[in-house]
């Protein structure tokens, strides 16, 4: 591709995403049109600022009953594994097996 080739594609690109801009902008005004303007906005009068004043503390005593629950009994019981009992398992089933067995039909 020669430098004339790629210049025209790239003013061509920005011409097309302009011209999709400008549709996209057509297609929202159609679709949205402004809101007629229906005059002056009203005046708000001011609300004059009123200060916090604390009321008078008047001290009463409250009785507060609070109630005492019982500990929750536990729904399950606590379980402990108990000690292996008999042999241990074979050669054939432990996880290391034998380190001396070679492949029978090893070529």
């Amino acid at each position: 591709m020669e430098f004339s080739e790629i210049f025209s594609i790239a003013i061509a690109s920005l011409i097309v995403l302009v011209l999709a801009h400008f549709a996209a902008y057509w297609v929202v005004r159609t679709l949205y049109p402004p809101t007629p303007n229906s005059g002056p906005a009203p005046v708000v009068a001011t609300v004059p600022v009123v200060s916090f004043t604390e009321p008078p503390k008047t001290e009463e005593v409250q009785h507060v009953v609070v109630p005492t629950y019982e500990a929750p009994v536990p729904t399950e019981t606590p379980r402990q594994e108990e000690p292996r009992r008999g042999p241990p398992p074979p050669e054939s089933t432990s996880i290391h097996g034998n380190a001396g067995n070679t492949l029978s039909n090893a070529q």
